[in-house]
């Protein structure tokens, strides 16, 4: 009730005719740029998204990658802790295995994955 109170507050001090003054109307269309002819993966933005405030960050990750935090490295033992364990419950179903099916071929078309049995582990070097 405090965070309501607080927001109605500062609402009433806003000024919403601002808004309205600052926009005449008038615009126009850019000449569109030429986006990257190579990219990674599908992600690169084109057309009036080259305009954007962040369109040359979006470049950087489409040609050269998303920085990603995605936790600490796995070891081998929690890997072969996580195969022993199993899969969840929920990924046991055949809708669930018919769809990460269809998952990882799409991923392995895009070149974003690939698969690895997991007998044949012995001659991976980066795992």
């Amino acid at each position: 009730k405090q965070n309501k109170r607080v927001r109605q507050q500062r609402q009433l001090v806003q000024d919403f005719d601002s808004v309205w003054k600052r926009q005449k109307g008038k615009f126009s269309i850019p000449t569109p740029k030429q986006a990257p002819r190579e990219y990674r993966n599908s992600m690169c933005p084109s057309g009036l998204a080259l305009e954007h405030p962040a369109a040359e960050t979006l470049l950087e990750y489409a040609t050269g990658g998303c920085p990603t935090l995605t936790g600490a490295q796995w070891t081998r033992e929690m890997i072969e802790e996580a195969v022993a364990r199993g899969p969840h419950v929920s990924a046991t179903s055949p809708e669930a295995i018919e769809y990460f099916k269809s998952e990882i071929e799409h991923k392995i078309a895009a070149g974003q994955a690939r698969v690895v049995e997991w007998e044949s582990r012995h001659c991976l070097t980066d795992y």
